[in-house]
């Protein structure tokens, strides 16, 4: 039988979200690290994890880098990893594109499908698919 994990806002050990162009993270957790944006997760079994979008300091400025602000935009290169709960080690990432969609400036979803043979993705965003 598979596991299930509570939904939750905030950060984990467990998944985060890197937005690998504006160099900036999501859901982090660990010694010395507290990402200031948090992810949502809706739901997390050993199928499927699906994020509901992200709170904390979202859309807030960088301040790491002026100029930008903790959001994802079109074209923005994603990673997102997922590490095994009971051991901590890597259960595998993906690393997608934004797609475009007008007006729209996150994620309403983000589907992780956790498979036999590694990670398989699908990068849900409102209106647009990527993978």
């Amino acid at each position: 039988m598979g596991s299930v994990h509570s939904a939750y806002t905030g950060n984990s050990v467990d998944l985060n979200l890197v937005d690998v162009t504006k160099i900036w993270a999501a859901g982090c957790l660990g010694p010395g690290v507290d990402c200031a944006v948090t992810l949502i997760v809706d739901s997390w079994t050993d199928s499927t994890i699906v994020l509901g979008g992200f709170s904390g300091a979202w859309g807030a400025p960088n301040p790491d880098k002026p100029g930008t602000t903790w959001t994802l935009s079109t074209g923005d290169e994603v990673q997102i990893n997922v590490f095994n709960p009971q051991t901590g080690i890597s259960a595998g990432s993906i690393t997608t594109t934004v797609g475009s969609a007008a007006a729209v400036p996150e994620p309403s979803s983000l589907a992780l499908l956790l498979g036999t043979f590694g990670l398989l993705a699908a990068s849900l965003f409102r209106h647009t698919r990527t993978a």
